[in-house]
């Protein structure tokens, strides 16, 4: 029978000794609190209530924190006041231990000391907490997860050595000006010049500026509207430009996705070329295609069978790729999501995380996305807030046809349009034998 691997809490209860804290900094800063609102207030948000490692401490300050910001002083009477109506006066040791904390006088010069210790022992007792949660993912590890699971370490004790409220980078606006400045000058000097990277559509490049670094470009329709398609037509020609790309090919399998290409590439129906049934000149058309791509492709297909997305991110993030496939988002597991989580909150996350990771890498992550019943991104509307462009393909309508649709036709929708004009149109036509789009 498996033994149960042991979860954070019992293997830090199996330590058999307490967690470091200093019951008189805790004491000092809340004495100096009562007798200075002022301090509180000015480190609020950089004091969460597990700064406290005593149970009765946090309350005290839990209800602190509520008096002040409700506009009231603090004072050993509405504290005691706030505490009883609160049922938790005893709690804390009653009314005595207010009026003791009130009496101890605490030196003004010594506040910034016993922060300073409160703050120490917080981050001690958090990188303790971060590696028992860490051996307890390694418990739990099945085979084929290692991957993502170091990963999700790596996370968890980035994370424990964060402080709360801690300085953040900043840069100031005469600083920002020069680099400012030279890429201005540098598009000056070279006017018309597309600024980013070439999708193979003039009109989506004239509006956009192509495909900027740090930038996520989502394309969204329903199933069978083309998505892959005009997301392999971009990748295809930031590789013809010379542009590394790396796809991760979550919907179809290797052979697949490089038919697909090699159709596109030799301009030969793929029916013919999966069936066999090729003319000479088709056979030559494909030949000359598989050698050309042999020697000058700059695209690679990643393997993400059983890929979680924290694999897929990590992947991306070493790569030096200048483009990034994702085909597509909503196929993307997150392993590290608890059972409670909702499929919108995994999808959001993940798109969250997507966002940081292309801002970190400056690359270009391509994705796309289903719509609902209601023409909407399928799942999670953070999807569309964390994009910088949002493209929707939608099918053209024809009389003439069976289904009530021109499949020769599409129109693509920019919905997003991040610094540049949105809500415009363009016609294309779509050859669904050969995987192109290409305006009319």
């Amino acid at each position: 029978m498996p033994v149960k691997p042991p979860s954070a809490e019992e293997l830090l209860a199996s330590l058999n000794q307490p967690m470091p804290f200093s019951a008189e900094a805790e004491s000092g800063v809340l004495s100096c609190f009562i007798h200075d609102s002022a301090r509180l207030a000015a480190c609020l948000h950089s004091s969460p209530p597990s700064l406290f490692y005593s149970e009765a401490n946090q309350i005290i300050f839990c209800a602190m924190v509520d008096e002040i910001t409700a506009g009231r002083p603090i004072d050993p009477v509405s504290l005691t006041h706030r505490l009883r109506n609160g049922g938790n006066l005893d709690k804390v040791g009653g009314p005595s231990a207010i009026s003791e904390l009130h009496g101890m006088m605490i030196i003004p010069a010594l506040f910034s000391h016993y922060m300073g210790i409160l703050r120490e022992l917080y981050s001690q007792r958090k990188h303790i907490e971060a590696h028992a949660r860490s051996l307890t993912f390694l418990f739990q590890a099945r085979d084929g997860e290692v991957a993502a699971t170091l990963d999700t370490i790596k996370g968890v004790l980035e994370e424990a050595g964060k402080m709360p409220g801690q300085l953040l980078k900043s840069v100031s606006l005469r600083e920002a000006m020069d680099p400012l400045l030279a890429e201005i000058e540098q598009r000056a000097a070279n006017p018309g010049r597309l600024p980013g990277i070439r999708t193979g559509f003039p009109t989506i490049d004239r509006n956009t500026g192509g495909m900027m670094p740090g930038q996520v470009w989502v394309f969204a329709g329903e199933p069978g509207d083309g998505k892959s398609t005009i997301i392999q037509n971009c990748a295809e020609s930031a590789a013809e430009d010379g542009n590394k790309v790396r796809w991760y090919p979550l919907e179809m399998p290797h052979n697949e996705q490089s038919l697909r290409l090699l159709a596109s590439h030799s301009r030969v129906d793929n029916g013919s070329i999966y069936r066999g049934d090729l003319t000479p000149g088709q056979m030559m058309a494909v030949s000359a295609s598989c050698a050309k791509i042999k020697r000058a492709s700059q695209i690679e297909l990643v393997d993400v069978e059983d890929a979680s997305a924290t694999d897929i991110f990590a992947d991306i993030e070493r790569s030096d790729a200048a483009v990034v496939v994702v085909d597509y988002l909503q196929l993307m597991e997150d392993g590290s999501a608890r059972k409670s989580d909702t499929r919108e909150g995994v999808l959001a996350s993940i798109s969250r995380r997507q966002k940081r990771l292309a801002r970190r890498t400056g690359k270009v992550i391509l994705t796309a996305s289903q719509l609902n019943d209601s023409g909407k991104l399928r799942e999670s509307r953070a999807i569309g807030q964390d994009a910088d462009k949002v493209m929707m393909i939608r099918k053209v309508a024809s009389d003439d046809s069976d289904t009530g649709f021109d499949d020769e036709k599409r129109n693509l929708w920019c919905e997003k349009n991040r610094g540049g004009k949105r809500h415009w149109e363009l016609p294309l036509l779509f050859l669904g034998s050969i995987f192109q789009f290409r305006e009319p």
